[in-house]
């Protein structure tokens, strides 16, 4: 026997639950008209809820960049795989 309070598909309990997005990025990325294919990316899922925050890192510099309000996505199962597309399959993860 089972009983719930409420039942979410994971696009949803995603939507609700996810606090960000993380990318991982290296230079040699950067390097390649990145954020201009990121924007790509990101805009058919915008404006949503979840902050995206890119974990920059170089051979001499690592930084953790909030991209503003304006680039809040819907966490979806597409975009998680266009992003993984983009950056790799273990550069992109939801925390919740």
């Amino acid at each position: 026997k089972m009983s719930a309070e409420s039942i979410y598909d994971i696009n949803s309990a995603r939507e609700l639950f996810a606090k960000r997005v993380m990318l991982s990025v290296n230079a040699a990325q950067m390097e390649q008209n990145f954020s201009l294919q990121l924007a790509d990316v990101l805009k058919p899922f915008v404006p949503g809820e979840c902050p995206v925050v890119i974990e920059y890192e170089s051979h001499c510099s690592r930084a953790k960049i909030k991209l503003g309000a304006q680039w809040r996505i819907h966490p979806t199962d597409e975009l998680l795989n266009r992003l993984r597309a983009l950056t790799g399959e273990k550069q992109v993860s939801v925390v919740y």
